[in-house]
């Protein structure tokens, strides 16, 4: 009988365990949880410029990061040599108080993967207000930007998430809430998510640009803020199978190409994109300012040309003037609105002669309290294929 019952017993233990195993397996983590494991880890920007100062030009991030309360420098991490930074999936928040990068030596590539970069605010450095460049200040060779989110970030100028000067390529990449405090005044500042000054090179690819510019108070009678697009192009720019939702602006509500800042070398290039419920005072999309232009197979949908100032009532999706010249093919523009040009207008202006061609596009449901969906002066040269 004893022998029966410690067979019994022992089936028993084996079926708890069983039942226990499986109870384990069957587990899910709800992604809002704020539970964390022993095994996670995080350190201060003080480590992380250390850490990265040690490294060997490839620097792998184990760990989240997060500018203490108590830390004095908060002029960011210093990147002073050519380096790749794998974040492994890692945050690293500013907590409010820095710049997260700064790169001031002309021949350091920095390449950032797999990141989050939140909450960026530089107030102020050695010499005063920090005017540019939030969550990145990039004055070097070339800033390669691959599946980075950056989120919450706000510089007083320009360039809340990145300002660069030197080429910068960023692909599979999301720029959400990112922010300017400076809008009283028409000095070509803006660019929420990227600023690529001084006639930089700039390459978007596979990326998500929403919910930039927040708070703006629009035009009207002279009155309200005064901001370019949450994207600011001064040089070379392509732009390809983005998304541009819900941004703000005055001149260009998600795209600006000053074009006029770099005579003769700034182009603008976008294909397969889509750009939808952006608003702006001129061009809720797109402004387009003394560029050669390609915009190709690209979709503007929803977009709203919104106040009035400088005698000049708003213009709606797309915007080229300052002498530009392109084409636009394959293009929908659905359901966008403005007083002025719904869809596009070829603006008339001081600075030359503007023309370009409208091939194979589509038009729906524009409409323009003027009822012009298309709005071109008469001197200006359009060719509708």
């Amino acid at each position: 009988m004893s022998i029966k019952k410690n067979i019994g017993v022992l089936v028993l233990l084996l079926v708890l365990l069983s039942m226990s195993a499986v109870s384990a397996e069957d587990v899910s983590i709800n992604a809002n949880d704020t539970y964390q494991t022993p095994n996670e880890i995080q350190k201060d920007f003080t480590s992380l410029q250390t850490d990265i100062d040690n490294s060997q030009g490839v620097f792998e991030l184990t760990y989240d990061v997060k500018h203490g309360d108590d830390e004095i420098d908060n002029y960011g991490i210093s990147i002073t040599k050519t380096t790749i930074i794998n974040g492994n999936g890692h945050t690293i928040d500013a907590n409010g108080h820095g710049s997260i990068f700064v790169v001031k030596d002309s021949s350091v590539t920095l390449t950032l993967n797999d990141l989050t970069l939140i909450n960026a605010n530089p107030v102020s450095d050695s010499s005063g207000i920090v005017s540019n460049g939030g969550a990145v200040y990039f004055d070097g060779s070339t800033l390669i930007v691959n599946n980075v989110n950056f989120k919450n970030n706000t510089v007083y100028k320009s360039g809340g998430a990145i300002y660069t000067t030197g080429t910068c390529i960023v692909d599979s990449s999301v720029f959400d809430g990112n922010d300017v405090q400076f809008r009283s005044q028409n000095i070509d500042n803006g660019g929420a998510a990227i600023y690529a000054d001084n006639g930089a090179s700039l390459l978007i690819s596979n990326s998500q640009i929403i919910n930039n510019h927040k708070n703006m108070v629009i035009r009207d009678n002279n009155v309200g803020d005064l901001v370019d697009g949450v994207v600011v192009a001064t040089g070379y720019t392509k732009i390809s199978k983005s998304y541009f939702r819900n941004n703000s602006g005055c001149y260009g509500g998600a795209v600006t190409s000053l074009g006029y800042t770099n005579a003769g070398k700034n182009q603008i290039i976008i294909e397969n994109s889509v750009f939808d419920a952006n608003r702006a005072f001129q061009g809720a999309a797109v402004n387009v300012m003394g560029s050669t232009f390609k915009i190709s197979g690209t979709n503007f949908t929803n977009n709203k040309g919104v106040g009035y100032g400088s005698g000049n009532p708003n213009v709606g999706a797309l915007l080229t003037w300052y002498g530009c010249e392109g084409t636009i093919s394959d293009c929908n523009f659905i359901n966008n609105t403005a007083d002025n040009g719904a869809a596009y207008r070829l603006g008339d202006d001081n600075k030359g002669v503007s023309s370009a061609s409208v091939d194979s596009c589509t038009f729906i449901n524009n409409t323009a309290s003027n009822q012009v969906v298309l709005y071109m002066k008469v001197e200006k040269q359009v060719k509708l294929l």
